[in-house]
């Protein structure tokens, strides 16, 4: 124990020193970035994709993700460290899409995804190349999850999905979404599920903002029409979707309740 407590604060030293010299200040009490009232949201999610992978190259993102995914591999108090000492600094901010990456889909997949995939993908995350959103509500059936109506049939070459997604925060901007979708229409509705990786660049989605009363446009509304992807894109077993919601929700909430 004392041993780690050493660590630790030799830890807590190094942070405060690279923070010092590489972050400018920050006000603890300035709010998250609003995306939707950005003037130009792809040149701020620039710059903070540059600080990130500064972050990272410091040894400073994914404390706690696995070593071998380009994590630092520690335990939780060290990263607990670093945020203590990092409050009065400007760290990398992409708002919702900073919640939705690092607390919710990236967790999710840490559990569910396959390690090829999760080699691929997490240190893209942790360097600022890959920002994830979710195609989870459908206009159809609200957060009624477990009606989800998108379906995803398999062929030779992977799957194709159809079908529409709903309010996702700030899908125009990302990079990956995690979307919800059928795959057997046989089963219980809670049992014909699956998860998939789509890139939203992907031929056959389209992405558009929805404007809301306030003038916020953050939330996006997904058409997929025969959007292809490879079977390496499945999160899961085929129809094993609903365990992987349930983990979902279970994290979002877990991180709701930290940052009360």
């Amino acid at each position: 124990m004392g041993g780690e407590t050493g660590d630790l604060t030799a830890y807590r030293a190094r942070a405060r020193k690279w923070l010092e010299a590489n972050v400018a200040p920050r006000d603890p009490a300035t709010p998250r970035v609003a995306l939707g009232r950005l003037p130009d949201p792809e040149g701020y999610l620039a710059e903070q994709r540059a600080r990130q992978k500064e972050l990272w190259e410091a040894g400073f993102a994914g404390i706690t993700w696995p070593r071998e995914l380009g994590g630092q591999g520690l335990p939780k108090p060290y990263e607990q460290a670093f945020q203590d000492e990092a409050a009065g600094f400007a760290l990398p901010d992409f708002g919702v899409l900073g919640i939705t990456t690092f607390s919710s889909c990236v967790p999710t997949l840490l559990v569910h995804a396959a390690p090829g995939f999760l080699a691929e993908h997490i240190p893209a995350v942790l360097a600022g190349d890959e920002l994830w959103c979710q195609f989870f509500s459908e206009p159809a059936v609200g957060s009624d999850l477990a009606g989800v109506q998108m379906r995803a049939d398999q062929d030779s070459e992977g799957w194709v999905l159809n079908g529409s997604k709903i309010w996702s925060s700030a899908a125009h901007l990302a990079d990956w979404g995690m979307c919800l979708a059928r795959t057997d229409w046989s089963r219980p509705k809670h049992r014909g599920l699956t998860w998939f990786a789509v890139p939203t660049h992907a031929s056959g989605l389209t992405i558009k903002q929805i404007r809301q009363i306030n003038g916020d446009s953050e939330f996006c509304e997904e058409f997929l029409d025969d959007v292809r992807i490879p079977d390496a894109y499945r999160i899961g077993d085929t129809n094993a979707g609903w365990t992987i919601t349930g983990t979902m929700l279970e994290i979002g909430r877990a991180s709701c309740r930290e940052r009360v």
